[in-house]
């Protein structure tokens, strides 16, 4: 219940810094959420990377890329 209490007051505050042109991200960090604003015309895979980098403490290498590129293509097709 406290974390969930936490998790709340969290949000409300990112949610509270936000500029209209922005929108409001997330990402588990040693299984806790930490939130994050992008710009809002922000594409899925700019999302993913920054949320990673926040996560890793580095970039997403091109394998990893490509990997999450297969993953998701494969996601995809299993959906239709």
């Amino acid at each position: 219940m406290i974390k969930d209490a936490l998790n709340r007051r969290a949000f409300r505050s990112a949610e509270k810094d936000l500029n209209e042109n922005e929108m409001l991200c997330g990402t588990m960090i040693n299984n806790k959420p930490h939130y994050f604003s992008m710009p809002k015309d922000a594409t899925d895979m700019e999302v993913r990377e920054h949320a990673f980098e926040l996560r890793e403490g580095r970039k997403m290498s091109s394998i990893e890329r490509s990997l999450l590129s297969i993953a998701e293509g494969a996601q995809q097709n299993v959906r239709h």
